[in-house]
């Protein structure tokens, strides 16, 4: 088979699958505007075989083969248009799982790769096409700008007149074609990145109508070739070249989460506290004890549900700070915390700025970009902050935005944008005198300031006091291996697709669950040594929430928020209505049936009494 005869087969596959296409694109009034045609190649291999050589050796110029056919479609209508030609759905060998895969045999080659963005340039007009004359003898050709040369024009060596031999060429002036354009960075998805590497980078070319199809921390898949480019030629020193992706399509995932983990397996129906349980023997199984830490973490990791009303929008996610002792396992369990999460990212605040935590603005050549920092980076994730304490009060001013409002605004370099921000912060710090002075407040313990404070939803305590039974039970389970004989009842990537799974339930309060939530408010709110605000509440609403979810229920109930608001007494914010460590009840369940209906008589409202229980009467007479 001739080109010509490829060449019709090509345009009858586009004329019978995208006739519609093409009529939407005739029917526009605005000849200046640029269109965007989606061909599915795995649709046109099935339809054709001719196509194979060109897409797998010359993918460049089977693009421009596709426009070609697609512009004399129209031209046969009488309509002429801008046409950009988008290939998707790709067979699965052309795809990169990893960025630091990609070498020099795929130089010229379509290729398909997931990645996360991380720096953006400024959208510009760019002059793709342009006339130059000739000074000598006034001969006029035109040019296309080559990317491999970063957008420059490769002049020939002498007049294309074969009668002249002149090399002095000039610009026509207003012969230029423009189109948009603009370089991210895509660095590899956090699920492919090796703990302990940097992750491989790649520079991306977006042009035409998908310019503006992302933003920093978004997880795309890019299908587009790989060129090589040459950075200018200076005598005495070596010549530079580096990897370009020439994006053909682009698509930003929906969710974070849309990529593969570790299925659940069937379990058997078990009761709400047990169930609970083992959920909490499942997360950090090394660390001993500590269960209403645990929780409290895998609450935050699921978060409750964002509400828009009346404009005002509330977050869902739930943040956590531990303030401990040294040797008390925060790092650790920060550790663990961000494996919750498929976007989990890890950092200290020693040696960090603000700058690579939120966003910064860095300059690339004479364009300045954005860069994505932590917090944007996780991005609908998790993002531990270990010795948050240890930055500067006027940076932690710039994380309160992204707190409370879930986005972050930028005014840098003339660039005044919105980035989203919709994250999940789980710090620890030490107390300033590395012991707990329970004779001051927290702020002063932990050095941060109370408006950064109030924006955490749980804020626990952990300090290493001498107990000699506790610390042999802790010693046995160190040396005698305790957390290797434990059976969890989920591995790490099943705990993280239950997350995952937990997070698509969307339940209601019940009136019940309600009041109960309503009546703590009060009493704390009432209480002289506890400075509370409304956010207190929002907290109370987000975690239980969060506590149905995680019990895979269709609503919120009295036991999610007694849970909570025990869980809450655990935390530096207690009021005190437990006469026993509320840390206990959790491993317990006659002792946290106890607890329970302890804190619904002093609540006023009546105790909850399951079967085979008694309650103490002294509960009641208090």
């Amino acid at each position: 088979m001739n080109d010509s005869e490829a060449f019709i087969e090509i345009q009858n596959f586009i004329e019978q699958e995208y006739k519609d296409q093409l009529e939407l694109i005739c029917s526009s009034e605005n000849s200046d505007q640029r269109f965007d045609l989606e061909i599915d190649v795995s649709l046109l291999l099935d339809y054709t075989t001719v196509a194979i050589p060109l897409i797998y050796n010359a993918p460049s110029e089977f693009i421009e083969v596709l426009k070609n056919q697609a512009q004399e479609l129209l031209l046969y209508r009488g309509i002429e248009r801008n046409i950009d030609i988008r290939l998707i759905s790709p067979p699965t060998s052309f795809f990169k799982a990893d960025i630091g895969n990609i070498g020099v045999e795929d130089d010229q080659k379509l290729i398909t790769l997931s990645g996360t963005i991380t720096r953006c340039g400024n959208v510009r007009s760019l002059a793709h096409k342009k006339d130059f004359k000739c000074v000598q003898c006034g001969t006029i050709f035109r040019l296309e700008s080559l990317i491999e040369l970063y957008n420059g024009f490769d002049l020939p060596p002498k007049c294309p007149s074969k009668k002249c031999r002149g090399k002095n060429f000039e610009g026509v002036e207003k012969s230029e074609e423009w189109k948009d354009y603009r370089e991210v960075k895509v660095q590899d998805l956090f699920s492919n990145q090796h703990r302990g590497k940097l992750p491989p980078n790649l520079w991306v070319v977006l042009s035409g109508n998908l310019v503006n199809s992302c933003n920093p921390g978004d997880d795309v898949t890019i299908t587009g070739v790989l060129i090589t480019r040459w950075m200018p030629l200076l005598r005495t020193q070596q010549c530079d070249l580096d990897f370009c992706l020439v994006a053909s399509s682009l698509r930003v995932h929906s969710s974070k989460l849309e990529h593969n983990i570790a299925e659940v397996e069937t379990k058997e129906k078990l009761e709400d506290f047990e169930f609970r349980a083992k959920l909490i023997d499942s997360f950090a199984p090394k660390i001993f004890g500590n269960n209403h830490i645990k929780l409290g973490m895998l609450l935050c990791a699921i978060g409750g549900m964002r509400e828009e009303i009346s404009g005002l929008r509330l977050r869902g996610h739930c943040h956590c700070l531990i303030v401990g002792e040294p040797g008390t396992g925060k790092s650790q369990l920060l550790r663990e915390a961000c494996l919750l999460h498929l976007r989990g990212v890890s950092t200290s605040a020693v040696g960090a700025s603000i700058a690579g935590l939120t966003v910064s603005a860095v300059k690339e050549g004479s364009e300045w970009m954005l860069e994505a920092g932590a917090l944007v980076l996780a991005d609908c994730g998790i993002c531990c902050i270990d010795d948050i304490a240890m930055l500067a009060k006027e940076d932690l001013r710039d994380i309160y935005e992204s707190m409370e409002s879930q986005t972050i605004s930028v005014a840098k370099a003339g660039m005044v944008c919105t980035v989203n921000a919709r994250t999940t912060i789980i710090g620890a710090c030490r107390p300033k005198k590395n012991r707990f002075d329970f004779g001051v407040g927290i702020d002063e313990n932990s050095g941060l300031p109370s408006p950064l404070l109030s924006r955490f939803d749980l804020v626990f305590i952990l300090i290493d006091q001498p107990d000699p039974e506790a610390d042999a039970i802790k010693s046995n389970f160190i040396l005698c291996g305790g957390h290797q004989s434990k059976k969890s009842l989920f591995s790490p990537g099943q705990l993280q697709y239950f997350l995952k799974k937990s997070r698509e339930i969307l339940p209601p309060i019940t009136e019940e669950a309600s009041e109960i939530l309503g009546r703590y408010f009060d009493l704390i709110k009432n209480h002289e040594e506890i400075v509370v605000t409304i956010r207190h509440l929002e907290s109370l609403l987000r975690l239980s929430q969060a506590h149905a979810r995680l019990c895979q229920r269709d609503e919120v109930n009295s036991f999610d928020t007694t849970s909570v608001i025990l869980l809450m007494e655990s935390t530096c914010r207690g009021a005190g209505l437990l006469s026993i460590p509320p840390e206990d009840c959790f491993k317990d369940q006659n002792l946290f049936n106890q607890t329970q209906n302890e804190i619904l008589v002093k609540l006023g409202y009546m105790p909850i009494i399951p079967k085979g229980f008694a309650i103490d009467d002294s509960i009641l007479e208090d």
